[in-house]
């Protein structure tokens, strides 16, 4: 299983091994990514079209930092560009009292299947790698290094054809890792993200 194979070799790959707070504004992430070839400074709200729609053994990477003075910031995995398209998968950790991490899918203009971690492991100041393994029962997610939560499936995968990131968050890398159990290849480059 794919979440299996990035928890098993965690310990050998450069992600996750500088995570360190930071207090500026403007700090970017030093941490080192194992995705190549990466395109310079997309324009934040972020908008990705992915060719062909998501399927199983595609894993999306992201790499960043969170402003000091953020609220909140979010990616989600549409059916469209437009805002009123339907959301398969909405991730948006918040900086409230509690730090809670917020899921949800948005069908028919309506919030679906909504689920909170009460005490995320993000901080402001503080860089993060996200892992979604996009796996046949649900999107599996792995934060720094650690199992954080599988959401099911609301929307069919093949249907689900952009990212958008948005909110209070420097990403500096974005990737889109194709796994299966013999190859392991990046199949599109990653993309720097700068305020």
């Amino acid at each position: 299983d794919i979440l299996n194979f990035f928890a098993q070799n965690w310990s050998n790959s450069s992600f996750g091994k500088e995570l360190r707070p930071g207090y500026s504004r403007r700090k970017d992430s030093n941490i080192q990514s194992g995705v190549t070839n990466p395109v310079c400074s997309p324009i934040k709200p972020y908008v990705y079209s992915i060719t062909g729609g998501l399927r199983a053994g595609l894993i999306l990477f992201f790499q960043g930092v969170v402003p000091s003075d953020a609220k909140r910031f979010e990616i989600n995995l549409k059916t469209g560009p437009k805002d009123g398209d339907d959301v398969a998968f909405h991730f948006n950790p918040c900086f409230r009292e509690t730090r809670p991490v917020v899921r949800f899918s948005f069908i028919n203009r309506q919030r679906e299947n909504p689920e909170e971690t009460p005490e995320g492991p993000f901080s402001k100041g503080g860089a993060f790698d996200i892992c979604m393994a996009i796996n046949p029962e649900g999107y599996k997610v792995i934060v720094n290094g650690h199992r954080f939560c599988v959401f099911s499936h609301c929307i069919p995968l093949e249907k689900v054809s952009v990212l958008n990131i948005g909110g209070d968050v420097f990403m500096n890398t974005f990737g889109i890792i194709e796994v299966d159990h013999i190859n392991k290849k990046v199949i599109i480059p990653a993309h720097f993200l700068r305020d």
